[in-house]
């Protein structure tokens, strides 16, 4: 800490004089010299998430300092309204991490460095605003606080950049700048009129950045804002060529500039108004034209809006992040790798150039296409590039032309992606196939509208979309929001992946593997006879569909949590038990805190319930389809080396004992059987119903669930998070150091206590063999990843000597025992 506006001596000397006199008039804007306690200097100083942040306190971000995530200026207090006094943040560099929440009171002064660096957002409630430079993320509100004194914040704007989802109504607002038009008309003071649906403001700030605000891309401005006329610097006309990092980038084009970008970058926030813009390469972060021409031939365009009077060409590149075009607008589509969230809105002239345009799977002829809802529309455009839109992805779109020209001849030969060098082809399209293997990267926002691709190794990559093809996984890694669309197949026997969506008439086989969830849809059918999911297995069934979507399990594991909005949920197999009752109907669905068990038809035991109340997850209702399954072997099964026999659970009357170098597969359900736990890994996912547990070592995964009649004895282990102790389970956690909150347990040595503390309260120990151990001790979390401790569970707690003190009673003994000899 330092005293009164005390800056470290090296953040000083690097800012020279320039930023010195920013940094000074920052101290002093907007209100007259204040008196400070306590000054924080970041990242010289140190300030944690939930630190307390007292009256009279001055925060200074310099570059490379870092507010930490849901940062209040109200620090410890919780709520975003809760008022402060003299509470002052300087933003002179640095970022937020995620999340921003000014309480009244307070003063925020940005002048460089990001606010909403992750697009959380937050809100500034009846603050001081003053913003000179930096970056305003996407998703801030302002807001105006009744009860504090002046309720209304004030928010002056004289330079910096601007993310969209920007709500000023609720502030006294002040753009201080020049060039401002309302809808393509010049004015100052206030604006001609309310900021309908479709309006625009915009306009240049003395620094030259160039801002742009409407409700189409989710700002709202009051018509009290007060637009106040500054000098600019002075317009110039020379093309600007911005060819590296190290280039010098505008900060957005006023009308008659030009900008060429052939590498480094430019964004976020950049905003072109009556100009020119040609991107050939390099990345843009955040880019909205009005009234502009604009050529995107390559590149990276992260986040494209495009508002009235624009005309857009794209033929190569990539577009990523959202593209919106705006009423008004024209845009030709002939190239480039085009990602989700795509709208054309109503009043846009929008066209698509190049062939195999396909409607759910039927070709179609030229002419303008507005999807309905799931309707999937595929195509290659003039470079060879396939696209892929349906609302399932966040597309909206309203009469797109679809226009016919000429498109390269599809390979015939095979793609192959074996190393980190090789590109991924434009897509794929029908007749053609893909293998990727080992070091090889199948490109973000890749779309498959056809043919084959056989995943045998290598990483997948984000937000890949399959319609009318066939996809195979034995390998690999990645794949986080792939997506199986109408008319696809997709077959996972190996690999790690993070998950699926299986929409629209989809279907998946899974027969192997390790998969982080996956979600089935609007008639897809996932038939599960192997591998391992979770920890979320979820069945939707949206309004005005038919039918949702259906899993039909045999044989793998899913993991704590099956949400069932909709659809079927089959199981095939056996034993099926509800907390320990035969099942003698075809159907059932478990209650809160009541457990499904039985084995499936590949021997697998399992175990679904729904371990406590979590908001928008609910148990689906299965249905029983007895099978015969293999017998179970009745002995003490040791598991001591990866490949022991048994690595998905323990069925009734059965018995093991895990030893250093064995291995529990994830999701391991042990159903009314006995388990010591000695060493060795236990994945996540374990769940225990009706069974007795020594767990005295070993690394134990996260998401551990104990159910209904389960003894357990813990005396070992190094424990993962999310740990549910649900009704009927009883518990004994053996160690030593037991503490409440932080609040040591006098408790002697072999005496046991019984704890009823069901309040948030943190249980730590140490355990028997000298690890740490923790848990948080509430009824319900209703967040499926935290701890649980029922009130209707036994949880009770043995006290035996620390692992030194026992080790030294050992040789105590000894030495007592050759002084008797």
């Amino acid at each position: 800490m330092r005293n009164r506006n005390e800056l470290p001596i090296n953040h000083m000397a690097a800012l020279g004089g320039a930023a010195l006199l920013t940094i000074t008039t920052l101290l002093s804007v907007p209100m007259q010299a204040q008196v400070f306690d306590t000054v924080i200097n970041l990242p010289t100083d140190t300030y944690e998430q939930g630190d307390p942040i007292a009256p009279n306190t001055q925060i200074n971000v310099f570059d490379g300092g870092i507010l930490p995530g849901f940062f209040t200026t109200g620090g410890d207090n919780n709520s975003i309204f809760a008022e402060v006094v003299n509470v002052e943040i300087n933003l002179l560099g640095g970022i937020d991490s995620f999340g921003f929440f000014a309480t009244p009171g307070s003063t925020v002064n940005l002048s460089s460095g990001t606010l909403g660096t992750s697009g959380i957002g937050g809100t500034i409630s009846s603050t001081q605003f003053t913003m000179t430079g930096g970056y305003l993320g996407s998703k801030f509100t302002f807001w105006d606080v009744p009860f504090t004194n002046p309720p209304a914040g004030q928010a002056t704007i004289s330079g910096g950049q601007f993310g969209t989802n920007i709500d000023f109504r609720n502030a006294d607002t002040e753009f201080i700048g020049g060039e401002f038009i309302f809808n393509g008309s010049s004015f100052s003071g206030s604006m001609p009129g309310t900021l309908g649906p479709t309006d625009v403001v915009a306009g240049t700030l003395p620094d030259g950045s160039v801002f742009l605000f409407s409700p189409l891309a989710g700002d709202e401005v009051s018509n009290s804002a007060q637009f106040t006329s500054a000098s600019l610097p002075a317009v110039d006309l020379t093309p600007i060529q911005v060819n590296s990092l190290t280039d010098p980038a505008p900060r957005g084009l006023r009308p008659g500039q030009s900008l060429v970008l052939d590498g480094g970058y430019i964004g976020p926030g950049f905003v072109a108004i009556e100009s020119d813009l040609s991107i050939l390469a390099g990345n843009t972060g955040g880019l909205s034209v009005l009234e502009s021409r604009v050529q995107i031939s390559g590149g990276h365009v992260f986040g494209l809006d495009i508002y009235t009077g624009s005309d857009v060409e794209v033929s190569g590149g990539e577009i990523t992040g959202g593209l919106r075009i705006m009423p008004g607008s024209s845009v030709d589509l002939r190239g480039g790798q085009i990602g989700q969230g795509v709208s054309t809105l109503e009043g846009s002239d929008v066209s698509a150039f190049g062939g195999e345009f396909r409607l759910n799977g039927t070709s179609v002829a030229d002419g303008t296409i507005t999807l309905a809802e799931n309707d999937v529309l595929a195509g290659t455009l003039e470079d060879g590039s396939v696209f892929l839109f349906t609302d399932r992805s966040g597309d909206f779109i309203n009469n797109l032309a679809v226009v016919s020209t000429t498109v390269p001849q599809a390979s015939t030969s095979a793609y192959v992606i074996e190393q980190s060098s090789d590109m991924s082809p434009p897509g794929l399209r029908q007749g053609e196939s893909l293998i990727l293997r080992d070091k090889g990267h199948l490109a973000d926002n890749f779309n498959v509208a056809g043919g084959v691709v056989a995943v045998n190794g290598g990483k997948i990559g984000s937000n890949v979309r399959v319609t009318s093809a066939e996809v195979t996984i034995s390998g690999g890694t990645g794949g986080l929001g792939l997506t199986a669309l109408a008319g696809s197949v997709i077959n996972i026997q190996g690999g790690n992946t993070n998950g699926f969506a299986a929409r629209d008439g989809s279907q998946v086989f899974i027969t192997g593997g390790e998969l982080n969830g996956f979600t089935v849809e609007d008639g897809a059918t996932v038939f599960m006879s192997g591998g391992s999911a979770g920890p979320l297995v979820s069945l939707v069934k949206r309004p005005n569909f038919s039918e949702g979507g259906r899993i039909v399990m045999s044989g793998g594991t899913v993991g704590r949590f099956v949400g069932g909005g909709g659809g079927t949920f089959e199981l095939v197999g056996s034993d099926f038990l509800l907390d320990g009752n035969p099942v003698s109907s075809t159907t059932v669905r478990p209650g809160a805190f009541q457990a499904l068990s039985g084995v499936l038809e590949d021997g697998t035991p399992f175990i679904f319930g729904l371990p406590g109340d979590f908001s928008g997850i609910s148990s689906p209702t299965f249905t029983l389809t007895n099978v015969v399954v293999p017998e179970a072997e009745f002995r003490t099964i040791i598991i001591d080396r990866p490949e022991s026999e048994v690595t998905l659970g323990l069925r009734a009357g059965q018995s093991a004992v895990v030893r250093e170098g064995g291995m529990l597969g994830r999701n391991f359900s042990v159903v009314d059987a006995t388990i010591t736990i000695e060493g060795g890994t236990v994945g996540e996912g374990f769940e225990a119903v009706r069974s007795s547990l020594d767990i005295q070592g070993g690394r134990i995964g996260s998401l551990v669930t104990f159910y209904d009649d389960s003894s357990v004895r813990i005396a070992g282990g190094d424990w993962g998070g999310g740990i549910q102790v649900l009704p009927g389970s009883n518990i004994e956690i053996v160690g030593s150091q037991f503490a409440i909150d932080s609040t040591p347990i006098d408790l002697k040595f072999a005496m046991t206590l019984e704890l009823l503390q069901r309040e948030g309260q943190l249980l730590t120990a140490t355990l028997q063999d000298g690890s740490l151990f923790q848990i948080q001790l509430t009824e319900s979390t209703g967040v499926a990843s935290f701890d649980m401790a029922s009130e209707q569970a036994t949880l009770r707690i043995t006290a035996v000597p620390e692992p030194t003190s026992a080790a030294l009673l050992m040789l105590g003994g000894i030495a007592l025992m050759r002084r008797r000899r």
